[in-house]
């Protein structure tokens, strides 16, 4: 009898040895998928994406609650050992709206093409019309509620973000200072990033608002 209940008590501990086996594979499984998602975008990941991947919600809430995720904001989580830069934030920013069209633009998109030298605490993000965004962790954020047509769209550092000549535009309209605008005109003409035309009806824009 004695050896019989020792065979049990093996028996079971083996059992949740493998259970806790399975459990810790499909963390790890979880963590990769997870890694690959935020490999492209500054380590950051969402929950929609996540479950898209196959990650339950579950999963999820223990992987933050055993400091596997840190949680950055609401729907989104960050791999920790990913570098935390100033790209990061700006992701972040586009995460946080929820939408995959939303885009960088305005005076965050004129910092980021470094065309002049502006500076801006907040975050400019471009998100269509009539969108209605309610999260919590949205302090820093501006959001301009626009409808972008792809000729307005572009890439930069692998992010959505409006093109030179449509935040240049954008920036007259929000008010961003003369000084800032003339500077990034003038640059980016110099460079060959914008034509002579357009360069001209940049600077007519800007006198008609004085």
């Amino acid at each position: 009898m004695l050896s019989e209940g020792l065979g049990m008590e093996n028996s079971l501990a083996k059992t949740v040895t493998m259970c806790n086996t399975i459990a810790m594979k499909e963390i790890l499984t979880d963590m990769e998928r997870l890694r690959e998602i935020a490999l492209d975008q500054q380590g950051l990941v969402t929950r929609r994406q996540a479950l898209e991947a196959g990650v339950s919600s579950g999963s999820l809430r223990q992987l933050a609650h055993r400091g596997r995720l840190e949680r950055m904001s609401q729907g989104v989580y960050r791999v920790p050992q990913a570098p935390y830069d100033d790209r990061t934030g700006l992701r972040l920013a586009l995460l946080w709206t929820g939408r995959d069209d939303a885009a960088l633009g305005f005076e965050t998109a004129l910092d980021c093409y470094g065309v002049c030298d502006i500076f801006t605490d907040d975050v400019h993000v471009v998100v269509p019309a009539g969108t209605r965004i309610r999260r919590e962790n949205g302090e820093g954020y501006v959001l301009h509620r626009e409808d972008l047509q792809e000729e307005d769209r572009s890439w930069w550092e692998g992010m959505p973000i409006t093109t030179l000549e449509r935040t240049l535009l954008d920036c007259v309209s929000w008010g961003t200072p003369t000084y800032l605008i003339r500077q990034a005109v003038d640059t980016a003409h110099r460079d060959g990033l914008i034509g002579d035309k357009f360069a001209g009806e940049a600077v007519a824009l800007m006198s008609a608002r004085i």
